[in-house]
């Protein structure tokens, strides 16, 4: 994540030192090494940088592997984790999957299930998975790394405990939230005994659990936990370090999900910002960024804002994780909700609608983000007049919400408010009443009376 940084200091340093042996004036050097700063800085150096190490030593050395450790199998699974680790590392995802079922497969034959190597390549085969949006494929084999770490190493083994931590994100990924709970806690609880407060890899089981708590609507008790794993992450990680973006990006999230927008874009500039510097423009964190700019500039109604942000991620999205990843698909939906915020509803339907039905094919019925597309999908049909079908995607909604949350969560409230006014679009007053009624409850209970989601 340094390679784009030092590759920009290297080249300034060079230019001087050769400017200064060519014996130039100066006023003339400053002059020139301005000018080149300025140049440079419209080239990405970490793009420039990891493809160069694509190219000249990540490729080389997976072909090199396969040709001088044939008769050492063990080797060249070591080499072929380490290379898919590398590749994951800078968010090239398909590079690193057939390296690391090459090296899983060899380990498992010659190993067997409970050796270490075997347990790690099972692990890090789960969260390459679980990065490319499988959530099927990665259960399993997540489930299996944890079982058989906790038999084998023990429940206090470091490496035991991120399997542990490793299986809670996917729950949380999955909506499982209850059941994330209970994994991600014993993941931060064990590192913080076992390595220390300020870990890298305890700090990352923190902002696991920061998020979780989020997700559960445990908003105010999610930021105090928030605002601790991001002053640690500064202080112990560094500035530029993706722990700490993470961190730093999540702040904002949990101040979107309060309604304190105008507090939100800080963060979310900041992380963008150092993710295109550090990590690159393609990254796959990156880009969740662009898309999250996206949405705080639709939330405040700057619409003609987001729109450049909403195409830029859909387009990398789309190029660099696939069709069909959960991320894509949330972008795709994001798209949609623009044109819908610029009055365009008919151009706005196939992107919500696409992006509805291939979340749930590929990720099941209590998806959140399909729950959540479908009361887009909903309020849109609402507002093209067709108000039966806009009730059907609506009441799953809201039923799905109150299967994955519960009654008070604010999904459920949301799904319950977009109900309540497609009935009274239809002249239903009496049967959106309760609704509204159980709506205005929660929300001074939650937020207070002055709030704008409970004057509205």
């Amino acid at each position: 994540t340094t390679a784009g940084v030092r590759l920009t200091e290297d080249v300034h340093r060079r230019l001087v030192a050769a400017m200064e042996k060519a014996k130039v004036p100066e006023a003339e050097r400053i002059q020139i090494a301005d000018e080149f700063r300025r140049a440079w800085a419209r080239v990405n150096a970490t793009d420039a940088a990891a493809a160069l190490i694509d190219e000249t030593v990540l490729r080389p050395a997976v072909e090199a592997v396969e040709e001088q450790f044939k008769e050492q199998p063990l080797i060249a699974a070591q080499l072929q984790q380490a290379l898919a680790q590398l590749y994951v590392h800078f968010g090239l995802y398909e590079a690193a999957l057939p390296l690391q079922e090459s090296s899983l497969s060899t380990r498992r034959l010659l190993l067997g299930e409970e050796h270490p190597d075997t347990l790690n390549s099972v692990s890090s085969m789960g969260c390459l998975l679980r990065v490319k949006g499988d959530y099927a494929g990665a259960e399993p084999l997540l489930r299996m790394a944890m079982e058989i770490s906790r038999r084998v190493r023990g429940d206090d083994d470091p490496n035991t405990l991120a399997t542990i931590g490793n299986y809670g994100l996917l729950l949380d990924e999955q909506g499982k939230f209850a059941e994330s709970e209970k994994y991600t806690r014993e993941a931060v609880e064990g590192l913080r005994r076992v390595l220390g407060e300020d870990h890298p890899r305890t700090l990352a089981a923190m902002d696991n659990l920061s998020s979780l708590r989020g997700g559960m609507g445990r908003r105010a008790d999610a930021e105090n936990y928030r605002r601790e794993v991001l002053e640690r992450s500064r202080r112990a990680l560094g500035e530029d370090d993706p722990g700490t973006l993470n961190a730093i990006n999540g702040m904002g999230f949990i101040l979107r999900a309060q309604g304190r927008l105008e507090e939100v874009e800080p963060y979310f500039l900041e992380a963008l910002e150092r993710r295109r510097r550090v990590l690159g423009e393609e990254h796959p964190s990156t880009i969740s960024s662009i898309n999250n700019m996206g949405d705080l500039l639709r939330s405040t109604g700057r619409v003609e804002e987001a729109e450049p942000y909403y195409l830029e991620a859909l387009e990398k999205g789309r190029r660099v994780l696939g069709e069909e990843h959960p991320s894509t698909l949330t972008m795709m939906n994001n798209v949609g909700a623009l044109l819908y915020s610029q009055g365009k509803p008919a151009e706005a339907e196939p992107y919500i609608r696409e992006a509805m039905e291939k979340r749930e094919r590929l990720l099941g019925p209590d998806d959140l983000l399909l729950l959540d597309g479908k009361i887009s999908l909903g309020n849109l049909l609402s507002y093209l007049g067709r108000p039966v079908e806009a009730e059907r995607h609506l009441r799953d909604a809201l039923q799905g919400f109150q299967r994955v949350h519960g009654d008070g969560h604010p999904q459920t409230l949301g799904a319950m408010y977009s109900l309540s006014s497609c009935l009274r679009s239809q002249g239903r007053p009496a049967e959106a009443e309760p609704f509204l009624r159980e709506l205005l409850e929660s929300h001074r209970l939650e937020l207070g009376d002055a709030h704008p989601s409970t004057l509205t």
